[in-house]
């Protein structure tokens, strides 16, 4: 088995105003938790390491063993919790049972002296009075809390959990005014993956009923949602091609952002999770019938897909464009006499090939390729080299097209564009 800690640290605020004789009385207003990345510059006890692995076989125990440095005289109250992430890329601390929530809190306990603590807990909204692991920390000192994992015999996969570190210490003003009280807190997370005869399923596929195209304003959202049927983590990534039906042409290719994606952009989705995905087409499709493939890969030679069927309607209160491009307005910046590279992208909006000419002002602007022709449903770009002028100036590009209206691309040197 392995543990990997991430610690997470948030505040419980609590309002508070003054009683007639000048005691803090709670306020029966609900509190606000406020989660932030791990920060040392805060005046709060530390949780060391962030990180850190076990192993054990299945049957076993193990004791997991996290440090506390303390930065003034303060006591922590310890709790468990749970660990799961929901479709939205939310993380959950308390998951109900229709989350599905591979939870390791049941069997995990602090190995640390329990007394009696009043707090208040957001669980229950209100104070209570409990047995519980509390450790005295005065400033600049290092303790060490253990925690014992033991998993039932049957176990095995992976399971997660929070160890929580807070404060029991507020923070107040000393006036007449109503006030927050804070508490410092530290969530860790424990994730486990227990051995022996667990057999990795790295599986997943397309939620049932998943999947859904939106149009307006000459743009196309795609909605879909991946679950992870395994029972290991999976890092998932979608990447959705739109293709016309009748001859299974791509008229786009657009990677889908999951709800609360990672850095590199894939979803971590636990066992038995769900997490949505969504992407958007910001020019106009051509009028027809068209497919909408998502396919997801979490490195498995397995790459399941789902397909959306849509059909873009020509609206007859405008004309059609044959052609769209990007960006919408060319912004340049740079020092007087000095020479400027840019790209425009030019879109076929029609059902067969077509012919564009860009004209610009010669004296700021030289076209690289002039005239050109697109197939139909594709793509080209256009380099367009500039002389940055001594004084701030605007231009524009003409895009003229053999069928249908020809367009204007406005370029700024060295301005803002505002009027």
């Amino acid at each position: 088995m392995y543990a990997l800690i991430n610690c997470t640290e948030y505040r419980i605020e609590e309002t508070m105003e003054r009683s007639s004789g000048g005691r803090l009385q709670r306020l029966p207003l609900l509190p606000l938790l406020v989660f932030m990345l791990m920060t040392t510059g805060l005046d709060a006890f530390q949780v060391t390491p962030a990180s850190k692995a076990i192993s054990m076989n299945q049957g076993t125990e193990q004791v997991v063993t996290i440090r506390l440095v303390g930065t003034k005289d303060e006591r922590v109250l310890i709790y468990l919790g749970d660990y799961f992430i929901d479709r939205r890329g939310t993380v959950v601390f308390e998951a109900g049972p229709e989350m599905n929530a591979p939870s390791a809190k049941g069997w995990i306990s602090p190995i640390t002296a329990a007394q009696e603590v009043t707090y208040f807990d957001p669980a229950e909204q209100g104070m209570i009075t409990r047995n519980a692991p509390v450790v005295e920390l005065q400033q600049g000192e290092v303790k060490e809390v253990s925690f014992r994992v033991a998993p039932p015999a049957d176990a095995q996969g992976e399971y997660y959990a929070t160890l929580h570190f807070r404060d029991l210490t507020t923070s107040t003003q000393d006036d007449d005014t109503p006030q927050v009280a804070i508490y410092f807190a530290v969530a860790a997370r424990l994730s486990i993956a227990i051995k022996g005869s667990f057999v990795p399923r790295r599986e997943g596929g397309v939620l049932s009923d998943a999947g859904s195209i939106h149009q307006g304003e000459g743009a196309t959202r795609i909605s879909t949602s991946f679950e992870n049927s395994g029972n290991v983590h999976l890092n998932v990534t979608a990447l959705t091609y739109i293709r016309r039906a009748k001859d299974n042409r791509v008229f786009a290719e657009l990677t889908l952002t999951p709800a609360g994606s990672q850095p590199d952009g894939s979803a971590f989705i636990l066992p038995g999770g769900v997490r949505d995905f969504e992407g958007y087409l910001r020019r106009p499709l051509p009028p027809g019938e068209y497919v909408a493939e998502t396919v997801y890969d979490y490195g498995s030679y397995l790459r399941p897909k789902n397909r959306v069927e849509f059909t873009v309607e020509r609206d007859t209160n405008a004309e059609f464009m044959t052609f769209d491009y990007e960006p919408k307005e060319l912004k340049v910046v740079g020092a007087p006499g000095s020479t400027s590279i840019r790209k425009i992208t030019v879109y076929n909006m029609g059902a067969e090939p077509l012919e564009l000419r860009i004209d610009a002002d010669e004296g700021l602007l030289r076209i690289l390729t002039p005239q050109l022709i697109i197939p139909e449903g594709s793509s080209r770009n256009v380099g367009i080299m500039l002389r940055v002028p001594e004084d701030a100036s605007r231009t524009k590009i003409n895009l003229t097209p053999s069928r249908g209206s020809p367009a204007d691309l406005l370029v700024l040197i060295n301005e803002t564009g505002e009027d």
